[in-house]
């Protein structure tokens, strides 16, 4: 009951503040120190609900009379409480829906999918099925960012940060918002050229 509190917390505080078009509020949550796994998690669960409100999807992955379907792939890290954390939420007018993918079938259907530290060691297949398909994929902790995925979940001296690879980003037809892009840690492959942030 107590980690449902403090997840709803934590994704209340950063809905917040994409309703002000600004995430300053949430680069202040990326580097509070953290004293446990279970709010580093937290942190986590509240990024990937701002990834989805700060990303764009070409028309075909983005239909309106459907919910955005956010995917977790391997060992779910956040329970129950993240589904009921997101059930009064929207992203650009729509329901948000966790589910939860066993098998490597039909993961094109997720608007967003995350992989699981758990499920690291399939990483290539996945992007293998994703490929050009319209799927914002977060990993978590992978290293080196260019594996493919785009964008990358990681603990920076107790912090959690993000890295983005904008070049992943195009080639799946998606647009990161450029509030997104600034509260990066590291930006590859972006038509600028790469960018690191501290």
């Amino acid at each position: 009951m107590q980690f449902t509190r403090q997840l709803q917390r934590a994704v209340l505080a950063l809905a917040f503040v994409s309703s002000l078009g600004t995430i300053v509020l949430a680069q202040t949550a990326t580097q509070a120190v953290l004293p446990s796994r279970a709010e580093e998690f937290q942190v986590k669960a509240a990024f990937l609900y701002n990834f989805v409100k700060f990303a764009k999807w070409p028309e075909a992955g983005d239909r309106t009379d459907e919910p955005i379907r956010l995917g977790i792939f391997g060992e779910d890290p956040f329970g129950l409480s993240f589904d009921e954390s997101l059930s009064a939420k929207l992203a650009h007018g729509r329901p948000i829906q966790v589910v939860r993918m066993r098998t490597l079938a039909r993961l094109e259907v997720c608007h967003l999918l995350y992989i699981s530290p758990s499920a690291s060691d399939q990483v290539e297949q996945i992007l293998a099925v994703l490929q050009g398909s319209p799927v914002l994929i977060v990993g978590d902790q992978l290293e080196p960012l260019n594996r493919g995925v785009t964008i990358n979940l990681t603990v920076d001296q107790r912090k959690v940060r993000f890295d983005v690879n904008a070049a992943a980003a195009r080639r799946s037809g998606l647009v990161l918002s450029s509030h997104l892009l600034r509260l990066a840690r590291r930006v590859e492959g972006s038509k600028g050229g790469s960018r690191a942030f501290r």
